[in-house]
């Protein structure tokens, strides 16, 4: 119960601080480019790496804490794969494409540089969540799991951050007309 506790206290908190931050970059329309997405990046990696050692250390693997009843559980899994466990056993490979596909991302927003602050996050959003699991495949050779909606493959916030980013971005581009 007190980790169950402890751990909505941190969520609410981490979206405290990205509610105060979005909330600063709309009031300095002259913020660095890049930095704003950096600092985005960097607060979902902190967010992100802070829940999964959590889970790490208060969990054992495999163990289920129920949040609320047949709706949301914490659920320790250790995910050797992609999405929905899919290419297990395929870390290096799953390591080299995250990195190319972050590095690609970098230059994706160098061409085209949209003056927003909601492309902005968008792109802040997905290398955050892309570079959040990287850096478990790194550090552990698997990415930590641990949001178990009981309907749906575990996973966890950088998951949530590349999937929220991705229709940021998509809706953004499709109101540009940048969509192919």
């Amino acid at each position: 119960m007190v980790l169950k506790v402890y751990l909505i206290e941190i969520w609410l908190t981490g979206g405290r601080y990205l509610y105060l931050l979005i909330a600063k970059l709309k009031e300095d329309k002259g913020a660095n480019y890049m930095m704003v997405i950096f600092l985005i990046s960097f607060l979902i990696i902190l967010l992100d790496q802070w829940f999964k050692i959590l889970v790490e250390q208060s969990m054992n693997y495999g163990q289920t804490v129920v949040v609320i009843d047949n709706v949301l559980n914490l659920t320790y899994v250790k995910n050797p794969g992609a999405a929905f466990g899919l290419f297990r056993d395929y870390t290096f490979i799953l390591t080299l494409l995250s990195i190319i596909f972050i590095l690609l991302f970098i230059v994706f927003i160098y061409y085209y540089a949209f003056d927003s602050l909601l492309f902005r996050l968008a792109c802040g959003f997905i290398i955050g969540g892309a570079a959040g699991n990287l850096i478990d495949r790194i550090r552990l050779g698997y990415v930590i799991d641990y949001v178990d909606l009981s309907f749906w493959p575990v996973f966890n916030l950088a998951d949530v951050m590349v999937v929220i980013g991705g229709v940021i971005l998509i809706g953004f581009l499709w109101k540009k007309g940048q969509v192919i």
